[in-house]
């Protein structure tokens, strides 16, 4: 995670400082932080719906560079960083449903689940109307891209010494990529001539595939108990504040 955030970090300086020679009239920057909040399925905890993605309540970092094309409407280059935990308690619950016949001493599991995560750089359109002139501003945007997705630890390991086995659940996939929407929803208020404070609702959305395997391992061999293929829908609601800049 700590990788990702400080690419998340250039990359927003990077927006600031490559676009600072365009005209102050044409174009602005920002960049904001805030909460990820999930949605539907991404949010469920049911051990039997398999598109429940247990996320909770997370972290989303955003940078956008904005240049205006005509009149009210701009070309938007946005960053979106975001994670959600998994819900620890309740995916221990589906590792039980799914191996409880291979736990013979349920206080020897060890388990190692962490969070979802994604980075995505996307491309769209803004539209901006004042609320109150030289005050206040409405932003809307639609945008599509790219999201590079890392995959939570899942993992469950039981050592059997009794039967001489160790059995292993986890999956197989490290990162994947994703075609995503989002769309965006702001109110920035004008601080000073080039600075103005913007919060932001935002949706974002995409889908998340990976292998999960379960297998036994012993001295000699290895047997495949499942390989199970999921099919996450991450969606969320992401509210940040964060500062624009006219360059």
């Amino acid at each position: 995670m700590q990788k990702t955030l400080i690419t998340a970090f250039s990359v927003a300086a990077f927006l600031l400082v490559a676009t600072s020679g365009f005209p102050q009239s044409k174009f602005r920057a920002d960049i904001s932080m805030g909460i990820v909040s999930p949605l539907g399925n991404f949010k469920k905890s049911d051990i039997n719906l398999a598109t429940s993605g247990y996320a909770t309540t997370g972290f989303t970092l955003n940078a956008e560079a904005n240049y205006s094309i005509y009149k009210d409407m701009a070309l938007s280059l946005r960053f979106h960083f975001g994670n959600a935990p998994l819900d620890k308690n309740k995916f221990e619950a589906w590792f039980d449903n799914k191996l409880g016949s291979y736990i013979t001493e349920p206080d020897s599991v060890n388990y190692a689940i962490n969070y979802w995560q994604w980075a995505t750089p996307l491309l769209g359109i803004k539209y901006s109307l004042p609320v109150i002139k030289n005050k206040v501003f409405f932003d809307g945007g639609l945008f599509s891209g790219v999201s590079f997705n890392q995959i939570p630890d899942q993992v469950l390991i039981f050592n059997d010494t009794e039967n001489k086995k160790v059995l292993v659940s986890e999956n197989t996939d490290d990162t994947t990529l994703s075609a995503s929407l989002a769309a965006t929803a702001a109110l920035r208020f004008r601080i000073s001539s080039n600075v103005e404070l913007k919060i932001e609702a935002s949706y974002f959305g995409t889908t998340i595939s990976y292998n999960h395997a379960s297998y036994l391992v012993t001295e000699t061999d290895v047997d495949e108990i499942s390989t199970t293929r999921f099919e996450i829908p991450v969606k969320t609601i992401n509210t940040t504040i964060g500062l624009v800049y006219w360059l």
